[in-house]
Parts: C-alpha cells; sequence; structure tokens
C-alpha cells in the first residue's frame, strides 16, 4: 500500500483505515508473479471472507510486505 501510495496510483477511497486490513479498500489482484502468498496476514483473511473473495491472487495490499519477491509483479488495483 505504501508503494501505491508512493507513487500515486490509487483513488481516494484507497486504504481508508490506513494498513489495519478491515476496510477492503486496498485490493490487489496479482497477474502474474513468480512467488505465490499462501497464507493471509492479521485482519486480512476475515476481510476478504466478508466481501465474499475467496482468489488466492487477491490480497490486501496494505498486508503484503515489499520484498524481493515482488519484483517483476504484475498487479490489478481493484475497486
Amino acid at each position: 500500500m505504501a508503494l501505491l501510495y508512493d507513487k500515486v496510483i490509487y483513488s481516494d477511497e484507497f486504504g481508508d483505515c490506513r494498513g489495519m486490513g478491515r476496510c477492503g479498500t486496498c485490493l490487489v489482484q496479482f497477474l502474474s508473479l513468480e512467488t505465490e502468498f499462501s497464507t493471509y496476514d492479521r485482519n486480512e483473511e476475515a476481510t476478504l471472507e466478508k466481501m465474499n473473495i475467496d482468489k488466492a491472487s487477491v490480497h490486501l495490499s496494505c498486508q503484503i510486505l515489499i520484498d524481493q519477491g515482488l519484483n517483476g509483479a504484475v498487479i490489478n488495483i481493484m475497486r
């Protein structure tokens, strides 16, 4: 989420809870990524369940750590 804010590529409603993993407004879908995320962090799983989202490629951007595993990833910022 911080990277998306830094690059100003988000909508006004993006990240309403400011990284707590509760609002679901920072949804991103990984279109290509060599590393799969097998677990959800903190509140992410419950938030996605409330939204009826069960795709393994969809995550809350506020719960994703920026590291070498994201190198070359292509994402879709969801609304």
